[in-house]
C-alpha cells in the first residue's frame, strides 16, 4: 500500500475503521496525478498537492459515476462528512458533491457553489440542490435549481437567486428563454411581498393583495 494512504488509513482504525480491509493495490489515478485504494467499504485518494482523504457511500457513488478525478471534481479536499439523517457531503478541487435521502447525490461547481455557500449551504433560504447544473441557451452561463429557489449565473448578467413568487411567474414566462429574460438582480423582499428585475422586465408580487404585478420593459 502506498505509504501516504497507508497512513491515513491507519489514523482511521485500519481494518477496523470505517473502511475496513483494503483489497488490491494502491493504483495510479486517471489522470497519473496521483494514487486511490480501494477499501471493503470505500476508497482513499492521495494527491501531493492536497494530501489524503477518504471517500466512501452514496458520494463515493456519484463521484465513481461522474468519472472519478479526471471530472470536473478533482480530487478530494476533504474527507466524506456525515450530516446525519443520510446525509453527507464530499469537497473537491473542482467543486463538492451533497447527498441528500430525497433528492439523491448533486454536484455543484463555481459561481453558484461560491453564492450558495455564500448564502449558508444546505441551511440556507434555498436548501439542498435537487438537480444538476445546467447551461444556459447561449452556453455561456449556468443554472441550478435548489429546494426553494434557483442560482443563476452568467458572466454578462452577473449571479443571482431567484425564488418565491417572481420566481414562479417568470417560468410561467417561459423562463430563461421567455420574453423576461435572464435575472439582473437578487430577489428583493418588501412590505407587500417581493419583487425581482429581469432583462426586459420586473416581476411584483403583492403578498397583502395575493397579486402580481407583470412589468415588460421592451427587448430593445
Amino acid at each position: 500500500m502506498f505509504d501516504e494512504i497507508e497512513k491515513k488509513w491507519a489514523s482511521m482504525g485500519g481494518a477496523d475503521g470505517v473502511l475496513g480491509k483494503p483489497y488490491g493495490e494502491s493504483r495510479k489515478t486517471i489522470d497519473g496525478n496521483g494514487k486511490y485504494q480501494r477499501f471493503d467499504n470505500g476508497s482513499i485518494y492521495w494527491n501531493p498537492d492536497v494530501g489524503a482523504f477518504y471517500i466512501y457511500g452514496v458520494v463515493e457513488s456519484k463521484y465513481t459515476k461522474m468519472g472519478y478525478e479526471s471530472s470536473y471534481l478533482g480530487f478530494p479536499t476533504s474527507d466524506t462528512i456525515d450530516l446525519g439523517d443520510k446525509r453527507s457531503y464530499n469537497n473537491f478541487t473542482g467543486g463538492v458533491i451533497y447527498c441528500h435521502p430525497l433528492f439523491h447525490c448533486i454536484a455543484l461547481r463555481g459561481p453558484i457553489l461560491d453564492k450558495w455557500k455564500q448564502m449558508g449551504a444546505e441551511k440556507s433560504v434555498m436548501g439542498y440542490p435537487v438537480r444538476e447544473i445546467q447551461a444556459t441557451e447561449d452556453g455561456k452561463g449556468e443554472c441550478q435549481h435548489f429546494q426553494f429557489g434557483d442560482i443563476y449565473s452568467h458572466p454578462d448578467h452577473g449571479i443571482f437567486e431567484m425564488r418565491g413568487r417572481p420566481r414562479i411567474e417568470w417560468y410561467k414566462l417561459g423562463g430563461l428563454n421567455g420574453k423576461f429574460g435572464p435575472p439582473v438582480s437578487e430577489v428583493t423582499e418588501s412590505e407587500d411581498g417581493s419583487y425581482q428585475n429581469f432583462k426586459h422586465g420586473t416581476i411584483v408580487w403583492h403578498g397583502k393583495q395575493q397579486k402580481v404585478d407583470i412589468q415588460e420593459h421592451g427587448t430593445a
